[in-house]
C-alpha cells in the first residue's frame, strides 16, 4: 500500500511540475533547424530572478518527496535512493528546459535546472529526517481501508485539476475594471506626478514576440496599425497635437496645458482621457495579452511615488496598469487575481533603467502569466507569475 501512495504522490508532483513549466502547451517546432543546432541540448547559463528561484526550488520538493519514499519502498538503501532522485529530477529538469526552447513565452536557463536541484536535496532531505513519522501518520489517516484508499485518490485527481484551472484563470486579467481612466503623468487623484516627456504610446490586446516587436518599432510594419485591437497616441514634429489610432478618447490637459510637440509633463500639467477607454479594456480582457510600446524621457532620476508615467487606473488604490519611475528604476504594477486591485503583490521592479534626459523606448508584453520587458529592443527582464511567487511574495517577504 506504501509504494501505491508514494507513486501517487510522485505522479501529483510530476503532473504539476509539467502543467507549471510547459503550460499551455503550444510548441512550434518549425524554427528546429534555424533557432537549435547541433549544441542544442547545451543550454546556456540564462537569467532567473529571486521569485523565480523560489518557485523552481518548491516546484520539486513535493516530487522528490514522493520518489524517495517509492524508492525505499522497492529497497534502494539512502545512497543509491540519492543518487537516482538526482539523476531522474536532472534528468526531467533538463527535459523541460529544452523543450522551452520550443514556447514562445519561456525562456530555458541552467540556473532553472540547478534551481530545481536544490529543490529535489530538500524533498529527500525532509523525507530522510521524517520518514517513519510522516508514512505512519499518512497511513493511520487515509489508508487503514480500501475505502479511504478510494477516497484519497479521487481527492488528489480533484486537486490536481483545480490547480490546473486556478493557474490558468489566476493569470488571467478577468478583473480588470472598465470605469479606469487613462492617465500620462500623474495618477487620477493628481498625486503622483512624474516630470518627462512621453512621444509615444501604443497598446495592442496581443503579445507580441520578439520577431513582431521588431517589425512594430524598427521598420514601423503598417498590417499592426490597421488592425482592430491596435490604441495608439503619437506625437509628430510636424503637429502641435498627438494622433490617435483606435476607438479610444481623446486625452484632455489637466492643471496647466502646453502647445509643445511633445506630451511634456509635470506637477502642474498632466494627461487624461477624457473617458475610460472601455473598448481597449474590453479588448484586453477578452484576450488577457497585450503588448504596451512607450517612447519616453525622464528629466528626474530621483522621482518617487512611484511616479506615474502612465496609468490606466482611478485612484493610488485601484488600477488595472501602471508603468512609473522609483529613482533610476522602472516599476510596473499589473492587476490580476493574483496580485489583487492595486498590482503591488508583488511590483515589477527593473532597477537601473532611467538617465536624466535619455530617450527611451519601453516595451512591456504579457501572455499566460509571463511579463517581458523590453529596453531599445532589448529583452532585460522576465517574470512568471505564478500562485507559488504570489504566496512567497504575500505571506513572507511581504511581512
Amino acid at each position: 500500500m506504501n509504494k501505491t501512495i508514494a507513486a501517487l504522490i510522485v505522479l501529483a508532483g510530476f503532473i504539476v511540475i509539467i502543467i507549471s513549466t510547459l503550460s499551455p502547451f503550444n510548441f512550434n517546432f518549425s524554427d528546429f533547424g534555424k533557432n537549435v543546432h547541433f549544441n542544442a541540448f547545451i543550454l546556456d547559463w540564462g537569467e532567473s530572478d529571486f521569485f523565480d528561484v523560489l518557485k523552481n526550488i518548491y516546484l520539486y520538493i513535493f516530487f522528490a518527496f514522493g520518489l524517495a519514499w517509492f524508492f525505499r519502498n522497492i529497497g534502494l538503501n539512502w545512497n543509491v535512493n540519492f543518487l537516482a532522485i538526482l539523476i531522474i529530477s536532472f534528468g526531467i529538469s533538463y527535459s523541460i528546459e529544452f523543450f522551452q526552447l520550443f514556447l514562445e513565452y519561456r525562456f530555458s536557463s541552467l540556473i532553472d535546472v540547478f534551481s530545481n536541484c536544490t529543490g529535489v536535496c530538500l524533498g529527500f532531505l525532509v523525507f530522510y529526517l521524517t520518514e517513519e513519522k510522516v508514512i505512519q501518520y499518512i497511513s493511520k489517516c487515509f489508508f487503514y481501508n480500501t475505502q479511504s484508499f478510494c477516497f484519497f485518490s479521487l481527492l488528489l485527481i480533484f486537486w490536481l485539476v483545480f490547480i490546473t484551472v486556478y493557474i490558468q484563470q489566476a493569470v488571467r486579467l478577468s478583473n480588470w475594471n472598465s470605469s479606469y481612466y487613462l492617465i500620462f503623468g500623474n495618477e487620477h487623484t493628481g498625486d503622483r506626478p512624474w516630470l518627462g516627456k512621453i512621444t509615444k504610446l501604443q497598446i495592442l490586446n496581443q503579445s507580441l514576440s520578439y520577431e513582431d516587436i521588431k517589425k512594430l518599432v524598427l521598420l514601423k510594419e503598417s498590417s499592426f496599425y490597421k488592425s482592430d485591437s491596435f490604441f495608439s497616441y503619437t506625437y509628430s514634429s510636424s503637429l502641435d497635437s498627438y494622433k490617435k489610432i483606435g476607438l479610444i478618447p481623446d486625452l484632455i490637459w489637466r492643471g496647466k496645458a502646453t502647445n509643445r510637440k511633445e506630451i511634456l509633463l509635470g506637477p502642474q500639467n498632466w494627461l487624461e482621457s477624457e473617458f475610460p477607454p472601455v473598448h481597449l479594456i474590453n479588448k484586453i480582457q477578452e484576450s488577457s495579452k497585450f503588448t504596451i510600446d512607450i517612447d519616453l524621457m525622464s528629466f528626474n532620476t530621483h522621482q518617487t511615488g512611484p511616479a506615474r508615467i502612465v496609468s490606466l487606473s482611478m485612484d493610488t488604490g485601484n488600477r488595472n496598469f501602471t508603468l512609473g519611475q522609483a529613482g533610476n528604476n522602472l516599476i510596473f504594477r499589473l492587476r490580476t487575481p493574483l496580485t489583487e486591485d492595486n498590482g503591488t503583490l508583488p511590483d515589477f521592479v527593473t532597477p537601473n533603467v532611467f538617465r536624466n534626459k535619455q530617450l527611451l523606448n519601453v516595451i512591456i508584453t504579457y501572455n499566460n502569466g509571463r511579463i517581458n520587458l523590453y529596453l531599445d529592443v532589448s529583452l532585460i527582464y522576465h517574470f512568471d507569475l505564478s500562485p507559488s511567487t504570489c504566496i512567497i511574495f504575500n505571506n513572507i517577504l511581504s511581512s
